[in-house]
């Protein structure tokens, strides 16, 4: 991984110290985001999306010289297959169809405190409409 393009959902305080150990390039793209030590940052703004992953682009095929002459390369290590991000479809899909086992999970750790929503799509909606609920309060 050359470069990491971090906002404040995927991020944690000690990315810095792994953006050293892997010689990776750690970019906040969010107001938001600071992280100690990293002073090259592009704030996100939707009008400049193109311009901003060009550039963002740029830094990564500019930072694979430096790590890979850095980095000793792991290898040898078991291969698997791994879903790294989920569609309405794919998650009821791996769920087997049906969302119950997400929402029993959620009542679980919620202590049965959840509006649940039984129509997959509907459910999904409100999810989204919470998340950009929460991001107009952060003013994001």
């Amino acid at each position: 991984m050359d470069i990491f393009v971090s906002d404040m959902n995927c991020s944690m305080p000690i990315d810095p110290l792994y953006a050293e150990k892997y010689n990776f390039k750690l970019v906040p793209v969010s107001e938001l985001m600071a992280f100690e030590g990293i002073t090259e940052r592009i704030d996100y703004h939707p009008h400049k999306a193109q311009e901003q992953a060009a550039q963002l682009l740029n830094m990564g095929i500019e930072n694979f010289k430096h790590r890979c002459a850095a980095v000793e390369p792991v290898t040898g290590l078991a291969m698997g297959e791994a879903v790294v991000d989920f569609s309405t479809e794919s998650l009821l899909d791996a769920l087997g169809g049906t969302l119950d086992p997400l929402l029993t999970t959620i009542k679980d750790v919620t202590g049965g405190r959840l509006d649940v929503e039984k129509d997959p799509a509907k459910a999904a909606d409100g999810m989204l409409a919470h998340i950009e609920a929460n991001r107009k309060k952060l003013g994001i």
